[in-house]
């Protein structure tokens, strides 16, 4: 018998499974400037899980941190591209593993399905690594602020909606680098412009 001499195909990029990337950025604090960031994740075909910015002290530049999820490949193209951009002045790929990574959920829980005393309970077993903050809005209902990595927090609301979740809302990804921060130079540079 002879061997097969056709490559096997590669797998369709779609049927892949996407690796998560976390890219911090400073960027001009001007309108247009989110867009077009955006479209060149678009123009790629890459979307953006979620994003969070906040300016930087002396207001003429953001941090803006996007959680994306694809090929690592694309990415680096993607970063290439972003560093072209006028309004771009910083991209930093940023390891997960050397920096606190954190979102905040806040989650409606009513007491319909389960007595209030229970959820209670639930609510003390909740891991030490959760920061968790209860506020009473009637005798029906309470709200939940917890604090945690995504994977925690997507626990949390799959938890959750097996008793009486009546509304979740979630942040985008914030972080902070546990050694020296990428951005450190210029942040640092930016503080003696005030």
């Amino acid at each position: 018998m002879s061997k097969r001499k056709d490559p096997i195909p590669d797998i369709p990029s779609q049927y892949k499974e996407k690796e998560k990337h976390i890219l911090c950025m400073v960027v001009s604090n001007k309108p247009g400037a989110l867009v077009r960031i955006a479209l060149i994740f678009t123009r790629r075909g890459y979307n953006i899980d979620n994003v969070s910015t906040h300016p930087l002290p002396n207001q003429k530049y953001s941090l803006m941190t996007l959680c994306v999820s694809g090929d690592k490949k694309v990415l680096s193209q993607i970063i290439k591209q972003l560093n072209k951009l006028i309004d771009v002045v910083k991209v930093a790929d940023v390891v997960q593993e050397r920096s606190l990574v954190r979102e905040l959920a806040m989650f409606k829980l009513g007491f319909t399905k389960k007595p209030r005393d229970e959820v209670l309970s639930l609510i003390e077993t909740l891991p030490k690594t959760i920061t968790h903050i209860i506020e009473q809005t009637s005798s029906a209902s309470m709200i939940l602020t917890c604090v945690g990595d995504a994977k925690q927090l997507d626990t949390l609301e799959a938890l959750f909606s097996e008793y009486d979740l009546l509304d979740c809302v979630r942040t985008g990804t914030v972080l902070l680098s546990k050694d020296d921060s990428a951005f450190s130079e210029f942040k640092d540079s930016q503080k003696k412009d005030l």
